[in-house]
């Protein structure tokens, strides 16, 4: 797996069982972890966008289907006073 930034990996083609494996190792590393989300996204060809998605821990956005296409969605910011 490629190391894009500091704790984002990607792999263009994992199997099933091989991603099945990664993510229980995370699972069991996550309890340990102060204030952690995980979130894996793979080509899943029967969904809508061809990506499926799974989270662990709660994330600072809400996943959303719009078109097809899932999208990341946050509240608006209170904007602070003058």
């Amino acid at each position: 797996m490629l190391e894009l930034v500091p704790g984002v990996y990607s792999a263009p083609v994992l199997s099933p069982a091989v991603r099945e494996r990664i993510w229980a190792v995370l699972v069991s590393w996550w309890p340990h972890e102060k204030e952690a989300s995980l979130v894996m996204v793979w080509y899943e060809a029967d969904l809508p966008g061809k990506q499926a998605v799974r989270v662990l821990g709660a994330l600072p956005v809400d996943l959303v289907l719009v078109d097809g296409v899932v999208l990341a969605r946050r509240e608006p910011r209170e904007e602070a006073g003058p």
